[in-house]
């Protein structure tokens, strides 16, 4: 697997054949408990300005036994921030997803 493959398969497909929620915090910024604001990302600009702290990449299937589902590929909290609500979010949101997308 390479970054071309990445790319191609998740940006230039319609539909793509994975997505991702990314979490992330302003460049230099800790945050604690009492701090578990997360955003994601808009635009490209707005990656410049900030720190990719944890995703979830997931694509829709079918399974014969249970019909549509969702897979989560890959799901990872850098070290520093686990333990601060960051997966927590993280799978709030993909459940959101489960929900609101439109499966092709």
């Amino acid at each position: 697997m390479f970054t071309i493959d990445l790319e191609r398969d998740g940006f230039d497909s319609t539909p793509p054949y994975f997505q991702c929620l990314v979490a992330e915090v302003p460049k230099g910024e800790v945050i604690g408990a009492e701090n578990k604001e997360l955003d994601i990302v808009q635009n490209e600009s707005d990656v410049q300005k900030c720190e990719v702290i944890g995703y979830a990449l997931y694509f829709h299937k079918y399974s014969t036994w249970v019909g549509k589902v969702l897979h989560l590929e890959d799901f990872y909290v850098t070290p520093a921030y686990r333990a601060n609500g960051v997966g927590t979010k993280l799978l709030r949101q993909l459940a959101k997803a489960c929900t609101l997308e439109p499966r092709g």
